[in-house]
């Protein structure tokens, strides 16, 4: 195993870290997408999706970008540039400092897209690394589908999935605040869209410690970009109470913040106090408050578990900085990139249980309810569940949904009731190929039938073979999808054939870097990762990271490394001769490590001289 040694709060001395070499990486997530229909809908569909996330690094200096190249049938290939800035570790002062086209931290305030400059302080250098969040979006397709995930009006991810139940665990933290907009495009042309909410959560401090961040620029992808500024204070006054504060001002505005996070035997609470004033249109003025109280516990006797509990509630006059600039285009006659910008929301409440019930399973129920001033109605969804595994490998789940989703003009809605019913089977001792069922009915869509095998030829490789059916479709679908891990990339090939329609897609997967002695591929890379050099070694393998061989050229890539902490790296030969290094790299360091060609041990003979 690799293992990084951790330390404690002092972490280590600027002269005991690496900042690494020059190199060039990039990350990539490629789809293709082709559906051929006949009959009424007699059409073909093609499209192309390809994300780059990766940079390079000059000294400490550390250059940065994500984008995706998209082609649609019968358009040309667009580029969508996310983000390209720069940063900078500053360990002197446990701080980062970053340039460019950048996002707002979304810690008091809701996260802003804006072009500037940010310092703020870094904790990977002061405990254990806390990398971006980004929720685990989670739906149901009813063939091969194509699953395109946007948010504040930008697509951000693309992949293909099959029938069934599909969870996206790997979506990259481009924001912390926005609700994602999921679209799923099954085989048959047929589109289902919902919103995930997606926001930031309090934290907690310890005794003593505090946390800043100042960020200093001008909006972008807004209907009235400004200038604006963000200062934000946290400091942990005792070991259950952290308070913060935090000012946001931009042209016409100004928003002060108050947080208070307290924990006790009850639980840890969270109080928020805003308040906003707002130059708009026609010289109005507004100002307002906003107040919020979220709430999190774990209930160890009963195994009750309380995600996330909040609580929060705006007077007419309150007012985000995103709402004021979509009042101010609209008066100009400019439509906002977001219409829910000039939607005044007056409460919002969300809650997340969990229970267990020990050897009878788990509950769970989510909950959330929002709604607006004005003419916009509620917008309230609810989720109760049910999920169990037992010891041989079988597991059960139970889930029923509702949802109610209202419209800003006319006050009328849409109500849906989604029930669900899912079990998984183990074929054999060793558990490697199973069979999944599961049952779907919805008040719009019907009932829908699936089923499963899912195994796998090696370690390496793995197949899923299918088939669903529902009220919606006269004949029942097929479907197939083959997934290979290469030394060097992943690998997805994926089809599907219902009536009048099939289709088939493809997704790649992997990481390449440019360095002095040429090319090398490897499996997805964080931000911090190692390229080791041993010449002589093809084949050898790098303890802890099945995917990471040396390749013909002597080169292979550690994909992740913990910043600010020591990390063993070992080689392990084909004659089983393992040699170890030991790095601790700044945050975005591209560490490059030189291992010798590694010499089978000597056999002796009965005398102990070698033979």
């Amino acid at each position: 195993m690799i293992a990084p040694v951790y330390v404690k709060a002092a972490a280590l001395a600027p002269q005991q870290l690496d900042a690494g070499t020059r190199l060039l990486f990039a990350n990539y997530k490629g789809n293709y997408w082709h559906a051929q229909r006949s009959g009424e809908q007699n059409s073909r569909q093609d499209s192309a999706f390809l994300s780059l996330q990766g940079g390079f690094n000059l000294g400490l200096w550390q250059f940065r970008q994500q984008g995706n190249l998209a082609k649609v049938q019968g358009d040309s290939v667009h580029w969508h540039s996310l983000q390209r800035y720069l940063q900078r570790p500053l360990v002197g002062i446990g701080s980062e400092l970053s340039v460019g086209e950048l996002y707002s931290s979304g810690r008091l305030f809701p996260a802003l897209a804006y072009n500037g400059i940010e310092l703020a302080s870094d904790e990977r250098m002061l405990s254990d690394n806390q990398r971006g969040y980004a929720p685990v979006v989670q739906g149901v397709a009813q063939s091969n589908a194509r699953v395109l995930i946007s948010q504040n009006g930008r697509e951000i991810y693309q992949t293909s999935v099959s029938a069934g139940t599909f969870v996206i665990d790997d979506l990259s933290p481009t924001s912390y605040n926005g609700d994602l907009e999921v679209t799923v495009e099954e085989a048959d042309g047929s589109v289902k869209r919902f919103s995930l909410p997606f926001a930031a959560l309090p934290q907690s401090l310890r005794m003593g410690h505090s946390s800043y961040n100042l960020a200093l620029g001008r909006t972008r992808d807004s209907a009235a970009n400004s200038l604006f500024a963000d200062a934000i204070y946290q400091y942990g006054l005792r070991n259950n109470l952290s308070v913060g504060s935090g000012l946001r001002l931009a042209e016409g505005y100004g928003r002060l913040v108050v947080d208070t996070v307290y924990s006790n035997a009850l639980g840890a609470f969270d109080l928020n106090l805003s308040h906003s004033r707002a130059h708009l249109p026609n010289d109005q003025q507004r100002s307002g408050w906003l107040a919020g109280l979220s709430y999190s516990r774990t209930f160890a006797k009963s195994n009750t578990r309380v995600a996330i509990a909040g609580y929060r509630y705006s007077t007419e006059g309150y007012r985000e900085l995103p709402q004021v600039q979509a009042e101010r285009a609209a008066a100009r006659g400019r439509k906002p990139r977001q219409t829910q910008d000039l939607q005044q929301q007056r409460s919002r409440l969300e809650v997340n249980l969990n229970q267990s019930l020990g050897d009878y399973g788990e509950v769970f129920i989510a909950a959330v309810r929002k709604d607006w001033r004005g003419s916009a109605t509620d917008d309230q969804q609810w989720q109760l569940g049910y999920r169990k595994t037992w010891g041989n490998g079988i597991s059960l789940g139970l889930s029923l949904l509702r949802q109610y989703s209202g419209t800003v003009k006319d006050k009328s809605g849409r109500e849906e009731t989604v029930t669900s019913l899912s079990v998984s089977i183990p074929l054999g001792s060793s558990g490697k190929t199973r069979v999944h069922s599961g049952f779907q009915h919805s008040t719009s869509n019907g009932a829908q039938y699936d089923t499963e095998l899912l195994g796998q030829f090696s370690e390496y490789s793995r197949y899923n073979l299918g088939s669903s059916h529902s009220e919606q479709q006269r004949r029942p679908v097929l479907n197939a999808k083959l997934q290979q891990d290469f030394a060097g990339v992943n690998w997805q090939l994926a089809g599907s054939r219902g009536q009048d329609y099939w289709q088939l897609s493809s997704d790649l997967q992997g990481a390449v870097t440019l360095h002095s002695g040429g090319l090398t591929f490897g499996p997805p890379l964080s931000d911090t990762f190692a390229l080791v050099k041993a010449k002589g070694a093809k084949g050898a393998q790098i303890d802890g990271y099945p995917q990471s061989r040396i390749d013909r050229n002597g080169y292979a890539l550690v994909p992740h490394l913990s910043p600010y902490r020591y990390n063993r790296i070992a080689l392990k030969s084909k004659d089983n001769v393992v040699q170890e290094q030991q790095i601790a790299p700044y945050a975005g360091a591209t560490v490059k490590l030189h291992f010798r060609k590694p010499h089978k041990p000597q056999q002796q003979n009965k005398k102990g001289n070698p033979t």
